[in-house]
């Protein structure tokens, strides 16, 4: 299946990387196993743009198993800022996880509903 990223979906998964590897940089005193996972999956998403770009083959399963690193960035994000005490700033990174974890169903369906096209009908 060829990738058919568009230009604001790399930007978006850009913008979400350097935010959480900014985020993990942020609460490394405080958190530093939680920083370091975000460190990676801030990491992961830059390299999956990077390779985008460069036009590397890849299989199916990645853009969403990158939508879902995202939502896992963003819902630990949403932790580290709840235990912080802030009051509103949690709530839209707990918003964006539940988008990417629905965005993730929604593919998932799609590629289900195109394997069962793909399957030739046999009586």
């Amino acid at each position: 299946m060829k990738s058919r990223l568009k230009k604001p979906v790399k930007i978006q998964t850009v913008l979400a990387g350097l935010l959480l590897i900014l985020n993990g940089n942020s609460v490394l005193d405080k958190f530093p196993a939680i920083s370091i996972t975000l460190f990676i999956l801030g990491g992961v998403l830059l390299v999956y743009v990077f390779a985008v770009s460069l036009k590397i083959p890849q299989d199916s399963i990645i853009k969403p198993l990158v939508i879902f690193l995202e939502g896992i960035g963003f819902l630990a994000t949403s932790y580290v800022f709840f235990k912080l005490g802030k009051i509103y700033l949690p709530y839209g990174y707990l918003l964006a996880a539940l988008i990417c974890f629905f965005g993730v169903v929604i593919i998932g369906r799609r590629m289900k509903k195109q394997e069962r096209r793909k399957q030739p009908q046999g009586n």
